[in-house]
């Protein structure tokens, strides 16, 4: 049991952070719909709803609505960090007050968070005038999943205390990055959110040590007035691709709102910031799936009127077979058709074995078939010996009918054409 979740929602609050800690609160536009929303109505008995990437679900108990209530969630762009991988949600009926509070859990489970600090997890919601507030929450590291209860729907967003992050994800030979420690912490009396700068570390981080890298090739060095900063440098060569990875010790008095902890914060004296770099060889694909791909075994060719590009890594393979013959957009479709594309990733090893693909089956009646909004984007398709391009984004699927399972895959790729 992960015990009482305190209820919250987008209201002051009196408990403010510690003295000395004043960064200036995010103001931001409220984020634009990105995919498809998952929508179900939900009586007086109470039900669930999970978003279409399966990364939040709502929990309405019985007898929080009277009637029939269509309950949402849509992904949207994330103003409260910009970050491009890790997406806020819109939850409706938005302005309604629910007679019993709500349940809804964030899964950090997700490549944006690999690298975050699991005990720095929160959560934060938008006021109508774009300021973000932490909410309390409950942190359930089994389950890889952050909690809170609330009577009322709008923006929501998860968020770490802290990240060390890269100013690139993917950098080649002799190439130059920074990496930052970043942060966004709770201030002022109505736990607003805003970002962690060097003149705010003061009453959140008092030491940084120890950077080092634990993992893959490179050089470490300082930045000149730059106590959250370090500049990493790829070696001069590199034949493979590789994961360089980062570590930094911090001090101090962390915190993040929790209703099951002590004095109702999840406090942190001391923290290891765990950040990583992907550093490209001459052929690759690189990106996410269940893991983080990362391969130099990678192939194209050309056969039939057909493209084919696949990955191999040691636990499975990646596969995109692209009906046309050069550089452009293959939207995921019946294969036989022209200009469409089929994506499929296989995991052959246990723990997991599994089979997605960019198509399945709706049972009806009547049965239909279905397709994946995601898209290969080719961009180089050279001559035999010449280079190949090109990224893949999109949701693919396992099972069918009342039994369907999704995973986001994101790869890019570059290679050698064979044939």
């Amino acid at each position: 049991m992960l015990g009482i979740i305190t209820m919250y929602a987008c209201k002051k609050s009196s408990n403010g952070p510690e003295q000395g800690a004043k960064p200036e609160p995010v103001v931001s536009e409220k984020g634009t719909p990105r995919g498809a929303g998952a929508r179900k109505i939900i009586g007086p008995a109470g039900g669930a709803l999970t978003s279409v990437d399966g990364l939040v679900t709502i929990t309405v108990p019985a007898g929080t609505v009277a009637a029939n209530t269509e309950f949402g969630i849509q992904s949207i762009t994330n103003t409260l960090t910009g970050d491009s991988t890790v997406l806020n949600y819109r939850l409706t009926p938005e302005g309604s007050t629910f007679s019993k509070p709500v349940t809804v859990a964030f899964s950090y489970d997700q490549p944006g968070l690999w690298d975050a600090l699991a005990d720095g997890m929160m959560i934060g919601c938008q006021n109508p005038d774009g300021t973000w507030k932490a909410v309390s929450s409950v942190l359930d590291k089994q389950a890889k999943t952050v909690k809170v209860a609330t009577t009322h729907f709008s923006d929501w967003s998860i968020v770490s205390l802290l990240k060390l992050v890269p100013d690139k994800k993917e950098i080649v030979a002799m190439e130059e990055t920074r990496f930052k420690i970043e942060g966004m912490v709770p201030v002022e009396e109505d736990d607003l959110l805003a970002p962690l700068s060097n003149d705010d570390l003061e009453g959140w981080v008092q030491g940084i040590h120890n950077w080092k890298l634990i993992a893959g090739d490179g050089i470490l060095s300082d930045v000149t007035n730059e106590p959250l900063v370090k500049m990493f440098k790829a070696p001069d060569n590199v034949a493979m691709t590789q994961l360089a990875e980062l570590q930094v010790e911090l001090t101090g008095n962390m915190w993040v709102k929790d209703s099951t902890a002590p004095g109702g914060r999840r406090t942190m004296k001391q923290a290891i910031l765990l950040g990583s770099i992907t550093v490209l060889g001459g052929s690759y694909m690189t990106g996410s799936f269940a893991d983080d791909i990362s391969t130099d075994q990678v192939f194209a060719l050309y056969s039939a009127g057909k493209i084919y590009i696949t990955g191999h890594t040691a636990t499975g393979s990646v596969s995109l077979t692209l009906n046309g013959s050069g550089a452009k957009s293959y939207p995921c479709g019946d294969a036989n058709l022209p200009g469409t594309s089929l994506a499929i990733a296989v995991r052959d090893r246990e723990p997991g074995v599994y089979s997605y693909g960019s198509q399945y089956e709706e049972c009806g009646p009547p049965r239909v078939t279905r397709y994946s909004e995601g898209v290969v984007e080719l961009e180089k398709w050279g001559k035999v010996g010449e280079q190949v391009e090109g990224t893949f984004t999109g949701l693919l699927y396992s099972g069918s009918c009342d039994n369907i399972k999704k995973k986001q895959l994101t790869v890019k790729f570059r290679t050698i054409r064979g044939l």
